[in-house]
């Protein structure tokens, strides 16, 4: 039913957070396919995702050649939905995938990053002083995001937006774009063209911006070396997830302090 792929740059040990707190807190996970798509800058980063691939080796890998050819081929037209992610986002409220008969034809996306009390938009850097008006049902909320503010009106994000399969393929193989931060702004480009968008009461997961590890556009975030994180990684350490779990998050992008344990 649902097909998800992960991008992922230099970002191993965030990557395994992601894994990990996605195989806790998704449910139904296990019945589904995780593709991810990932690169690296040099050796030492290689190295990160092979220890990845021995501790979760239970998910579909694939080395980037050519972003744009690599995500057409792996997305696969037979599956109703379509999930993308990022290697920083942490999941810390449950899913359950059987929400999404709920999602009519009529509705872009089930967001899984939006939640009634956002209160600021870290990409904009801006306070989300008005609210939409939201359909309450006993567990999902509607709303439409036309005139929205701030992540509320953005409903093209691929930080943990569930879109119908049939509404995102043809605009993947149309739209120019070379990663991910590209992706992300030709679909904002080419909006689908419905209005109602879908997210829970408490959002299952959120984006802890902690670096950056990508130069196309300049956007805001922490200063923690993707490379000491991944030197810490081989050296034996991964993140708490601990921290992390019913985190009331006010923010989609929100950064918070990284714990790193022995493991």
């Amino acid at each position: 039913m649902i097909q998800i792929i992960i991008f992922s740059k230099d970002r191993a040990l965030q990557l395994e957070l992601l894994l990990r707190s996605m195989k806790e807190y998704f449910i139904g996970l296990e019945n589904y396919k995780v593709n991810i798509l990932y690169t690296y800058s040099n050796e030492n980063y290689r190295l990160g995702y092979e220890k990845l691939k021995k501790i979760h080796n239970d998910i579909f890998y694939k080395k980037e050649k050519s972003f744009k050819t690599d995500l057409i081929e792996m997305v696969d037209q037979n599956k109703k939905y379509l999930m993308f992610l990022v290697d920083d986002i942490i999941f810390k409220e449950k899913f359950d995938a059987s929400l999404l008969q709920n999602m009519t034809e009529g509705t872009i996306c089930f967001s899984l990053r939006l939640h009634p009390n956002l209160k600021w938009c870290y990409a904009l850097d801006c306070e989300i002083s008005k609210k939409p008006k939201f359909i309450r049902n006993s567990e999902f909320l509607l709303f439409s995001y036309t005139g929205a503010q701030g992540d509320y009106g953005y409903p093209m994000s691929i930080d943990g937006n569930i879109y119908h399969t049939s509404d995102i393929e043809d605009k993947l193989k149309r739209l120019y774009y070379t990663g991910p931060n590209e992706l992300e702004g030709a679909l904002s480009n080419n909006n689908i063209s419905k209005n109602e968008m879908m997210c829970l009461y408490k959002s299952a997961l959120f984006n802890n911006p902690c670096n950056k590890v990508q130069t196309c556009i300049n956007n805001p975030s922490g200063y923690i070396s993707p490379l000491y994180l991944n030197g810490m990684f081989l050296d034996g350490y991964k993140i708490d997830l601990e921290p992390y779990r019913g985190f009331e998050n006010i923010s989609c992008h929100q950064e918070v302090d990284i714990r790193l344990i022995k493991t």
